[in-house]
């Protein structure tokens, strides 16, 4: 036998191992969850859930384990980059990879308890791994040709036949792929949203479909690189990557393409965060602002935060408080962590409350980064898909009135943020072309007094 057949026997027999633990995992809860919630008075506690939300649960472990085996299956295609062939022949290594998901499930049974706030916990989990899916499966969904030229108005107009709500990450991944598709092709990388290009195209496409080609501007040129990186190695490619986010942009749309740059260092190159940063200093606070935003969104996405257990959402938020090298960092990993998380959970606004009432305490010293990491979110939403029916019930979310504190929590983080976005920040930045600024951290109160005056 070969050692490229050895190489794919030990990988399949690692990614079956991952997806059986993954089906036991959940199989155990699922019968923790019966053991609660039904079989008799005596094993029923007395908050247990109704017959409604036990059905909806139901559901929802039956998606999530054909979702988190997507998701494991995935991680397990991109650690197979950084594990070495003897790594991987090693039986202990390929099994620790499912005893450890074993062990973290176990963890989640915490949400099987009758206090806790299981089918919250189990809605934000699934509203992640749909957004990720909806990602991962643009070229499928579009039936986007695998080689050569395409047309993109044409693939716009589909990514929106999907309904509003998926159609932003559609948009996004057509974006990613328009540019992966001119590389291939050995084009000169200029102009691609520019001039002709766009002439067809809806203007609510725009912003998305320039944060795609900055994911795909990003995503080569770093893999050249690794820990062991020079400085000016780094700054090449940084370098090369903001030229081509500006020579292929609209004006106003440049970062949203430099904001990707943050998503992809974060998510695959993490140790390479701090010469990326290094490396942006020499373009101004505004640039790297776009970088830390997209950090920010990253690690909400992380694949550590996918599961139920330990609070995810709290997790990611305490991961930009850690990592942030200065001020700038802070603000900005923190109001693109809130830009996920309310765009991930718009159709669901419990998943924010919850967070909020077991949270919002310790948010209020970044509460300003907090608010416009959720205005600008809804900024975007609102401009790339302006018929979705999900914003104002988002907005518009009435905590219980006995919840005092969630109740003014809500309105000040929440709802004022949107309505002062919608209503005063989005038109100005609109008309002057100044969308790309809501894709980092800044008082926008200030940048839209100082257009309005112009």
């Amino acid at each position: 036998m070969s050692s490229e057949e050895k190489n794919a026997g030990v990988y399949e027999v690692a990614r079956s191992t991952m997806s059986y633990s993954w089906a036991v995992s959940l199989l155990g809860m699922q019968q923790a969850y019966q053991m609660f919630s039904g079989g008799g008075e005596a094993k029923t506690p007395p908050q247990a859930p109704g017959l409604a939300a036990q059905e909806r649960l139901h559901d929802l472990f039956k998606s999530a384990y054909e979702a988190g085996d997507h998701v494991q299956r995935d991680m397990l295609d991109t650690a197979s980059k950084y594990i070495s062939t003897r790594a991987l022949y090693d039986p202990g290594t390929v099994l620790q990879l499912g005893s450890e998901f074993i062990w973290d499930m176990a963890d989640s049974f915490r949400f099987f308890l009758p206090e806790s706030k299981t089918f919250v916990a189990w809605r934000e989990i699934r509203n992640k791994i749909d957004v990720y899916q909806l990602v991962r499966s643009v070229e499928k969904k579009l039936k986007l040709p695998r080689e050569g030229d395409f047309n993109l108005a044409e693939y716009v107009d589909k990514a929106y036949e999907l309904g509003p709500f998926p159609a932003l990450w559609a948009v996004e991944g057509l974006g990613h792929d328009y540019a992966d598709a001119a590389r291939e092709r050995g084009d000169a990388l200029t102009a691609l949203l520019q001039g002709d290009q766009i002439r067809n195209l809806p203007a609510k496409s725009l912003l998305m479909l320039h944060a795609g080609i900055g994911l795909s501007f990003a995503q080569r040129p770093m893999e050249s690189l690794n820990a062991k990186s020079s400085d000016e190695e780094v700054a090449a490619v940084v370098t090369e990557f903001v030229r081509l986010c500006r020579e292929n942009s609209q004006p106003g749309y440049a970062g949203a393409a430099i904001e990707s740059l943050g998503l992809v260092t974060r998510t695959f190159h993490w140790e390479l965060v701090p010469a990326v940063d290094r490396a942006l200093v020499a373009f101004g606070p505004e640039t790297q602002g776009y970088f830390w935003h997209g950090a920010g969104r990253a690690a909400y996405f992380l694949l550590v935060n996918f599961l139920p257990y330990r609070d995810p959402i709290w997790r990611a938020v305490e991961m930009g408080r850690e990592e942030a090298p200065h001020d700038l960092a802070r603000q900005n990993l923190m109001a693109g962590t809130a830009w996920a998380i309310t765009l991930v959970n718009m159709r669901h606004p419990e998943v924010m409350a919850t967070f909020l009432e077991e949270h919002g305490d310790e948010l209020w010293e970044d509460r300003a980064a907090f608010q416009n990491g959720v205005q600008s979110s809804v900024i975007m939403r609102f401009d790339t898909s302006p018929d979705d029916p999900f914003v104002e019930p988002f907005r518009d979310f009435q905590p219980p009135e006995s919840k005092t504190r969630l109740v003014e929590q809500w309105k000040k983080l929440i709802r004022m943020p949107i309505d002062d976005g919608l209503d005063r920040v989005y038109p100005v930045l609109r008309d002057n072309q100044k969308l790309d600024e809501i894709f980092r951290c800044q008082p926008l109160d200030t940048l839209v007094a100082g257009l309005a005056k112009t």
